[in-house]
């Protein structure tokens, strides 16, 4: 692509304050923004205390990141840095940057995850990950446990073949790289090694599109490195980080252009769209194509579009055509499912909830506090001299698509469900970066992006762990009670238990004792397990013991079904309760 022309302001209008120095113009009304916003999402809403999970974020983890990163923007906008301009970062330099970054992610999933996959999401990709690795393309129920195959179905997982196999429900790529991990040694290495070859890749983008300007990589590079939702996601079985690399990779090809630049972006492409749920590649695509159509390369464009086709013909009928044929269709597992009106209003009412604000400064939270200022400065005037459009074009469309999307992504550290389009938002912080410069007409100082990183190191990146640590301690002791019970099968009444389903799982290295939902096991097999095995429960008693939010009524749509069983547990005086 070369090198990008960063238009200069003469002849700009632009506001008065940013005249003698735009840099302290953005970053310290954006510092006061943040600190508002904070102030303003807490009067708002303390009051009602954390009725759903992503206020419990806001409250709990990200307003006081955002204040801490407000503060810092007004210290960094206002306070006199050293001049010394930014050096740039060479490969060996990225490289070494990006393996300690990777070690501090693998580190990580020992230290602050504890190995423990918490939410759905991460169990669905173990759960793939384990049956790849052995070479399988589903896991295989053992015989006599058909029936009890909708109670041990871990959360989204598929059932085939008349009961006989389970499926994870996501496409396959992401478990499928967490397998190769796996068979390598340690499936946990995959989110680290991702996170090294996505930060690469993002040094390398940035030294294509500003081959003069080596300190532009330097910018995308540490700020992208020293994000704690960045890290945290690395040392977690999420997609995410597959997500970030692949894009990372994408960039490099695209902005490299010609048919083996191209080529392999479409390849890569074909791939990132197999992750785990299709459309967050092509979203980030999507920008792209614009660009292209408006750069009047046509073809070009046209070419990509189809390719974003086909990759929803491979991943949505293909693959699951192939499964079907393999393994048998999926049924249903007896459990309720949202129709598509329900999903609609259930996106109106977060509108009217306003939890699109909890979203959006969950993200500018776990982001190094420059980032989202630099990328807006980033882009703006994104046409050069000559009229025509920068390719950071498909960066800023892309980001604002998925700014716009706001998918409710439930837990995740950060806002997880833009982490594909943080390589995008990376590139426009470096040109932001250079923009602020050209305004200036001198140097930014080298200072502001080191004090930025290594604050957010020192004194964001620790907070955000341990209360990740806080948030996950009463899940984990939770799995662990049940996993550790003198049981052949254990029964989770879920009622009144937030996120308490979320523990039942299948785990091969620890096949027993086996882990069920009660509400979905069926009376005559409950009383078979009754009365030839050793049975425990664990129900709101036990969770209370270790301090998991318990909901002041039953919000499952089966709790009737769970009642049921109840009643009849107490009949047959089976089922003592896990010891916690």
């Amino acid at each position: 692509m070369g090198s990008e022309t960063i238009m200069r302001t003469a002849g700009r209008r632009v506001p008065k304050a940013a005249t003698t120095d735009p840099w302290r113009y953005l970053i310290g009304r954006f510092g006061l923004l943040q600190i508002a916003a904070a102030l303003v999402m807490t009067i708002a809403y303390a009051p009602a205390g954390p009725v759903r999970l992503s206020l419990y974020y806001f409250l709990d983890q990200d307003r006081y990141l955002l204040l801490f990163g407000g503060g810092v923007l007004l210290l960094l906008a206002y306070w006199p840095l050293p001049g010394r301009p930014l050096p740039g970062v060479s490969r060996t330099r990225a490289v070494q940057l990006s393996a300690i970054a990777a070690i501090v992610a693998y580190l990580g999933t020992f230290f602050v995850l504890h190995r423990i996959a918490l939410s759905g999401d991460e169990q669905s990709a173990n759960f793939a990950m384990h049956y790849f690795a052995k070479g399988q393309i589903a896991w295989a129920v053992p015989d006599g446990m058909h029936d009890l195959v909708p109670a041990m179905t871990p959360v989204y997982t598929f059932i085939r073949g008349d009961g006989a196999y389970l499926t994870s429900a996501y496409l396959p790529v992401s478990a499928a790289i967490r397998a190769l991990a796996e068979a390598l040694g340690d499936g946990w290495l995959a989110g680290p090694l991702l996170l090294f070859v996505g930060a690469t890749a993002i040094w390398r983008a940035a030294r294509i599109m500003w081959p003069d300007r080596g300190y532009a990589a330097t910018v995308a590079l540490v700020l992208v490195l020293s994000a704690p939702q960045v890290l945290m996601n690395a040392m977690s079985p999420f997609a995410t980080t597959a997500h970030f690399s692949l894009n990372a990779l994408w960039l490099v090809c695209f902005l490299r252009g010609g048919r083996v630049g191209h080529g392999a972006a479409l390849l890569i492409g074909l791939a990132a769209t197999g992750l785990h749920q299709w459309h967050f590649h092509i979203m980030f695509v999507s920008g792209f194509i614009v660009w292209l159509w408006l750069d009047r390369r046509r073809p070009l464009a046209l070419l990509y579009a189809a390719a974003c086709c086909a990759y929803l013909l491979v991943w949505q009928v293909g693959y699951g055509a192939l499964m079907d044929a393999l393994l048998g269709a999926v049924q249903t597992d007896g459990k309720p499912h949202s129709t598509l009106i329900e999903i609609l209003i259930g996106r109106l009412h977060r509108l009217d909830q306003l939890e699109p604000a909890e979203s959006l400064s969950r993200f500018a939270a776990w982001q190094v506090m420059l980032l989202l200022p630099l990328a807006l400065a980033g882009a703006t005037g994104l046409r050069d001299p000559d009229g025509r459009w920068s390719p950071l074009l498909g960066c800023a469309l892309a980001c604002a698509l998925g700014l716009l999307a706001l998918t409710f992504q439930d837990r995740g550290f950060g806002y997880r469900y833009l982490h594909g389009l943080i390589p995008a938002f990376g590139l426009l912080a470096a040109r932001g970066w250079l923009v602020l410069e050209e305004q200036r007409g001198k140097p930014l100082p080298a200072a502001a992006l080191w004090t930025a990183a290594l604050l957010t190191l020192a004194v964001g990146l620790p907070f955000a762990m341990w209360r990740s640590v806080v948030y996950a301690a009463p899940f984990e002791a939770a799995y662990r009670a049940v996993r550790s019970a003198p049981a052949d099968y254990v029964l989770i009444d879920t009622r009144q238990v937030a996120y308490l389903k979320d523990i039942v799982r299948i785990d091969d290295a620890a096949p027993t004792p086996v882990l069920l939902d009660l509400g979905y096991v069926p009376a005559a097999t409950l009383t078979r397990l009754c009365t030839r095995s050793r049975v425990m429960l664990f129900d709101r008693h036990q969770a209370k013991a270790l301090h998991m939010t318990l909901l002041r009524r039953p919000t499952e749509e089966n709790a009737t079904t769970i009642a049921a069983r109840r009643a009849q547990l107490h009949r047959l005086g089976c089922a003592m309760p896990v010891p916690v």
